[in-house]
């Protein structure tokens, strides 16, 4: 592991004894840490298969978290949960349950009114089509994305995928 991917651990690392020392309050900040712990597990299980066990249980742990906090507050917890989920059954390799919780998260985020995790969740199941081969699907996805960045004004995000599209919109061009 290098580059940009040992950054991520050493932050998750931090916030790992952040977490041991702090006292028991989540504070919406932390929160949105824990469910980033848990999209950085699930993603870090797929990429890094010699670590896999390790960084599927962080994963699971942040799903169990957000099974108990969305009982209290499905407004607040339904999107990350659904998109936690979406997360790990790409993982499992499951297609099926995978897309339908991405559009799950995709749905709560947009009805919530979570703009940026709505954007998160189309990156995300943009993503997962683009490892199974459905680059049409991912291209739609991102297209949703870039929506919704430009809603939340986050225009650097916006120009990441617009370099995205292009690239798979060339790649799908030169396959015809």
């Amino acid at each position: 592991m290098d580059g940009p991917d040992e950054e991520i651990k050493e932050w998750y690392e931090l916030g790992e004894k952040v977490d041991r020392t702090s006292t028991q309050i989540l504070f919406p900040r932390r929160i949105f840490g824990f469910f980033i712990d848990g999209m950085i597990g699930l993603s870090f299980a797929r990429k890094y298969t010699d670590e896999r066990e390790m960084w599927e249980e962080v994963g699971n742990s942040m799903i169990s978290k957000f099974q108990r906090w969305r009982e209290s507050s499905e407004w607040n917890f339904a999107n990350k949960l659904s998109l936690l989920l979406a997360e790990r059954y790409f993982l499992e390799g499951d297609q099926e349950n995978a897309f339908e919780h991405y559009d799950k998260a995709i749905k709560y985020a947009c009805d919530h009114r979570f703009i940026h995790e709505e954007g998160l969740a189309n990156v995300a199941a943009a993503k997962c089509c683009l490892h199974f081969g459905r680059t049409k699907e991912a291209l739609e996805y991102y297209n949703k994305a870039k929506d919704c960045y430009t809603r939340w004004g986050a225009t650097a995000l916006v120009r990441i995928i617009d370099k995205r599209c292009c690239n798979l919109t060339n790649s799908v061009s030169m396959s015809m």
